[in-house]
């Protein structure tokens, strides 16, 4: 019997061992362990930190941008310019837009607002894309 005890004993504390490594990885790779932890063994999870891995992701991924902006600043416009016009006082500068999502649900519920109180809805409140759909190019192939 006592073998069998010890048998349990170290498959706990292997069990614990890879929880805390766990840990130690989401705090390396994320700043922080509130995101992927939700509660420990037990699994739940909550809305709450949904929004938090989301605020991380977007914060991980701006700074990826950033840091992908400067690269590519280094080493691609840099080498290009001063290879075609020589060395220049300022170079052009590469700009990547993150398309954030929008809360459509919000919009709609204001714009139904506005609709029921018998007002025009001349100004759109929502981004253009919305609004007018889709950009056509001005070639007519789109």
């Amino acid at each position: 019997m006592s073998t069998l005890s010890n048998k349990t004993a170290s498959v706990d504390i292997y069990a614990r061992l890879t929880e805390y490594f766990d840990k130690q990885t989401s705090k390396i790779v994320l700043g922080q362990t509130l995101a992927t932890n939700t509660g420990g063994s037990s699994g739940g999870g909550a809305y709450a930190l949904g929004k938090v891995h989301n605020e991380v992701r977007e914060d991980i991924l701006d700074a990826d941008v950033k840091q992908l902006v400067a690269t590519l600043a280094r080493d691609y416009v840099k080498p290009v310019v001063d290879l075609n016009l020589g060395p220049q006082q300022k170079y052009p500068a590469i700009r990547l837009r993150i398309n954030k999502p929008e809360d459509l649900t919000a919009l709609a519920g204001v714009v139904d607002k506005l609709v029921r109180a018998c007002r025009s809805v001349r100004s759109p409140p929502m981004s253009a894309s919305v609004w007018n759909g889709p950009k056509r190019s001005s070639d007519g192939a789109g």
